[in-house]
């Protein structure tokens, strides 16, 4: 088990500092700025650790298998490899790791997610409340 360093505002809980290990997200999206938001909405909790982030399909797969992260969220639409068929390839090359979209159609994402076996559906244009609820949520089921 890591143990990690808290953020300051955490201080005060743990005075020595640390805590147990967080769970931890690559995130995985064609755009820069989505990934921004993504890792500021998910760590300003304080309960994750974003180990890494990747720009397509190619690139999430060599990272996962390097990082082995906790969740893998993705983007479905992406050049060189689609977030549906690094999807795919996700769940057979590490079956413990959760994987989800983060999507502009979480309509169409979610009806993909279900035949594929996806456990988490996002919209971009989620809160960051809601984001951060359903991302705690999928990583205690």
């Amino acid at each position: 088990m890591e143990l990690t360093a808290l953020p300051p505002a955490l201080m005060p809980l743990f005075p020595n500092g640390w805590s147990v290990a967080r769970k931890s997200v690559l995130i995985v999206d064609d755009h820069a700025m989505i990934r921004s938001a993504l890792r500021f909405v998910l760590e300003i909790s304080g309960e994750l650790r974003i180990c890494g982030e990747a720009a397509d399909g190619v690139e999430a797969i060599e990272k996962a298998g390097e990082l082995k992260p906790d969740l893998i969220l993705l983007d479905t639409a992406m050049p060189r490899m689609t977030g549906i068929a690094t999807a795919l390839v996700l769940k057979q090359a590490l079956p413990d790791t959760k994987v989800g979209f983060c999507t502009l159609y979480p309509e169409t994402g979610q009806e993909v997610a279900s035949t594929i076996g996806v456990n988490l559906v996002i919209a971009k244009s989620d809160s960051a409340d809601r984001i951060l609820e359903q991302v705690r949520s999928v990583l205690e089921s």
